[in-house]
């Protein structure tokens, strides 16, 4: 995972983590970490001739309009081709990927960014059967179920690192990694939190005159 990350955000600004949320919640586990990040090419190739792979191209989806998925994909690309796998990458504008990745029969694989969330409930990855990927799996959803009805923050938190220990089982999905974004501000700004989530968080900030 490393090389994309390197090329898709340029050192010191990326993570390795198996934690399908950050470090800095409540909510960060690292099961299923034995599963991410394997780097095993030789393991990768084995896999795909036990599979009877037949050299079907396989159709890779990817937007220049975000630059980290393009430089993923590229990245990814040449992993992919190392392993034995014959892959078709198609650029598109992300309006078009979007559009496309609605269809199954359209893709196999395509690139995007999740954004972070308060509660792992609202991760987009978490709409099993419906979210583009289509994670459709009976324990899962039971999982998810107990997930969503439970209050007991010590209860949930053994719910979701099953459910985090799942996604790397029944692997709907690859983590890659984690970008670190720069925010930037003038010394005169005084009370910004660094925790950015979706935005910078901007109440009990001020301008010092």
């Amino acid at each position: 995972h490393e090389p994309m990350l390197q090329a898709s955000f340029g050192e010191g600004f990326y993570r390795l983590d198996p934690g399908l949320m950050f470090q800095e919640t409540a909510w960060h586990t690292t099961a299923g970490e034995e599963r991410f990040n394997r780097n095993d090419p030789e393991t990768a190739r084995q896999l795909l001739e036990d599979a009877g792979y037949d050299g079907t191209p396989v159709r890779f989806m990817t937007t220049q309009e975000y630059q980290d998925h393009y430089n993923t994909s590229i990245v990814a690309q040449q992993q992919l081709e190392e392993a034995g796998f014959v892959v078709d990458l198609q650029t598109y504008d992300w309006a078009t990927v979007v559009e496309r990745r609605a269809d199954p029969e359209a893709w196999d694989v395509f690139t995007t960014g999740i954004s972070f969330k308060p509660d792992p409930v609202q991760l987009v990855i978490l709409q099993l059967c419906s979210w583009p990927g289509w994670w459709c799996s009976d324990d899962s959803q039971a999982l998810l179920d107990q997930l969503s009805s439970e209050s007991e923050f010590e209860a949930r938190f053994e719910i979701w690192e099953q459910l985090q220990e799942n996604f790397y089982t029944e692997v709907p999905m690859i983590k890659v990694g984690e970008e670190a974004p720069i925010v930037a501000k003038a010394a005169r700004v005084r009370g910004l939190s660094t925790q950015s989530q979706l935005g910078p968080i901007l109440w009990n900030a001020w301008i010092e005159e």
